[in-house]
């Protein structure tokens, strides 16, 4: 005797092979009809925006950074994004920009992490950066940051750094002390410094 044969509708047949599909489209389509009020939508945003807030939190509050971490970061911090576009766009970056992209960047996987050259410079040497980038000096303010940098590492390894890195930046200290530390530095180093010879030069005339 021949099976019995059943004979389904094409809509029928979709649903016994896919069930799920028709139940996750229902409620879509019910949000789509839905007219929120003004309030409800300022709401809804509000606690997107705090649960945005408090996750930025969580993850700046901790030392690591994974990539999720990081995918997060350049998704939803929005002055973290704006450094990054300066910095894609060869925009120089104030101190304060500096703190707040080592801040977001944390230490990676691999425990590398960024070192912060104003963290050795003196407030009045933080200044004269930051009134660099503003003026668009960002060959001179470059010189600044590789001045601090070398100290911080000279710091991190304990070691005294010399005479003419701890003294007071002058065209003159610059030239005779700093720059021979740099002698194997490519060209745009070089010409960093020479920018921030000849404004500090310009400065005390």
């Amino acid at each position: 005797m021949a099976a019995a044969t059943t004979n389904y509708s094409q809509l029928e047949r979709r649903s016994i092979a896919t069930p799920a599909e028709g139940f996750a489209a229902f409620p879509a389509k019910v949000a789509d009809n839905l007219t929120l009020s003004q309030d409800a939508r300022d709401r809804l945003a509000s606690e997107q925006s705090a649960n945005v807030e408090t996750r930025l939190a969580a993850i700046k509050g901790t030392p690591t950074r994974t990539a999720e971490d990081m995918n997060y970061l350049l998704t939803h911090d929005t002055k973290f994004i704006a450094i990054c576009d300066k910095q894609n766009n060869g925009i120089g970056l104030t101190s304060s920009e500096i703190n707040y992209d080592l801040e977001c960047r944390g230490t990676d996987a691999s425990g590398l992490k960024g070192i912060n050259p104003m963290a050795s410079l003196s407030a009045d040497e933080i200044q004269m950066h930051d009134d660099l980038i503003a003026s668009g000096n960002k060959a001179a303010a470059g010189a600044l940051s590789a001045i601090g940098m070398t100290r911080e590492i000279a710091a991190m390894e304990g070691v005294e750094p010399s005479p003419g890195l701890r003294s007071e930046l002058t065209a003159t200290n610059i030239r005779q002390h700093i720059l021979p530390m740099f002698k194997n530095a490519d060209a745009e180093t070089h010409a960093s410094f020479e920018a921030l010879i000849q404004y500090l030069g310009t400065r005390l005339a």
